[in-house]
């Protein structure tokens, strides 16, 4: 910290910047030494947007509260259940709040939350909540993670309010089908996590009509090859992650040209579907692990195909060093797994 704030005592006095401190310096520090060193820095300190991280500077935080500045707070981060009463008991001054980071959310904090109308970031994880009534209130969010919360269908419904959402996690909320038929409803949607949901075919459907999607992962759900052939009509999906999903057939991927991500491990992949993914030539990172159908040693050689793979993992498909040997002609690849016998090569 002594290095940082000489570094940038060094800096010319209209160069300065809340933003410079706000990146450089700990809350502590700009709450109790910042006014100490000079006016400049004073005025800027007492400007200085923060984002709060109750776990690293909970003493930070208290003296914040009392230091009358909560408007100066932008973002706010918290895994400890005795720092929300503070929070509660503070958040009506939180006027300039845009993060909003909560872990094991107690059912009490919900009705303040909701008055964050403004919020651009929302994440709650592992609380114990249902439906997500308000969630449609925050119109404005670009980024929220629910996952772990029991969410629901009635929770989505809400959640298609938000059509500002670039980025949404739901993984382990048991949404089911019906659930989906809301999410694909967000227009602006990129980035999807569903994963442990109970999706089946009907569900994928849905998604499918998401068509600004550029990464999901539905992994650890039944959707079977029917789900997974409307998976690929995702034609800008770059990231996909569908492992443990009862895929055996693949033969729709292709459509998916500019994936540069696949990650199917668990699932039923046999030779013919490794020769299937040979023909995506775009892809930088495939995870086959655990194919129950075991992929052979002349289904490595479909692989030499991918010439802009950098990783590659094949673990636990019985197979042996000497399988992957025709692999070295790839230029790009940085790293091989495979598991034989508990070790890695």
């Amino acid at each position: 910290m002594s290095d940082r704030c000489g570094t940038i005592l060094q800096l010319p006095v209209e160069l300065l910047r809340d933003e410079i401190f706000a990146k450089y310096l700990e809350c502590n520090f700009i709450i109790t030494k910042c006014s100490l060193v000079c006016k400049n820095w004073l005025q800027i300190s007492a400007d200085c947007k923060l984002i709060i991280d109750v776990k690293k500077n909970c003493q930070s935080f208290a003296k914040y509260c009392q230091s009358q500045r909560l408007l100066n707070i932008v973002g706010f981060s918290s895994t400890d259940n005795s720092s929300l009463g503070i929070f509660v008991k503070y958040c009506t001054d939180f006027q300039r709040l845009k993060s909003l980071n909560l872990f094991f959310c107690l059912k009490e904090c919900f009705e303040h939350i909701s008055k964050f109308t403004n919020l651009e970031m929302l994440s709650i994880t592992q609380s114990d909540f249902e439906n997500a009534l308000w969630i449609g209130n925050f119109t404005q969010l670009t980024y929220l993670n629910l996952n772990g919360n029991f969410v629901g269908r009635s929770g989505c419904e809400n959640i298609r309010n938000c059509q500002s959402i670039m980025e949404l996690n739901l993984s382990n909320n048991d949404l089911q089908d019906d659930a989906c038929v809301y999410l694909s409803e967000l227009k602006n949607l990129k980035i999807l996590l569903v994963e442990n949901n109970d999706i089946g075919e009907n569900g994928c459907e849905s998604l499918s009509r998401i068509e600004t999607l550029t990464k999901l992962n539905i992994s650890r759900n039944h959707i079977h090859d029917d789900g997974f052939s409307n998976i690929c009509k995702l034609s800008n999906l770059t990231h996909l992650h569908a492992s443990c999903c009862l895929i055996g057939s693949v033969s729709n991927l292709t459509n998916l040209n500019k994936l540069i991500e696949l990650e199917l491990s668990g699932n039923l992949i046999d030779n013919e579907g490794v020769k299937v993914i040979s023909e995506m030539q775009n892809l930088r990172i495939l995870n086959l692990v655990n194919s129950y159908m075991h992929i052979s040693d002349d289904a490595v050689h479909y692989l030499t195909k991918l010439v802009n793979l950098e990783l590659l993992d094949l673990s636990e498909n019985s197979l042996n060093i000497e399988d992957i040997d025709c692999l070295k002609s790839l230029p790009r690849l940085r790293e091989v797994k495979i598991l034989t016998r508990h070790k890695y090569f």
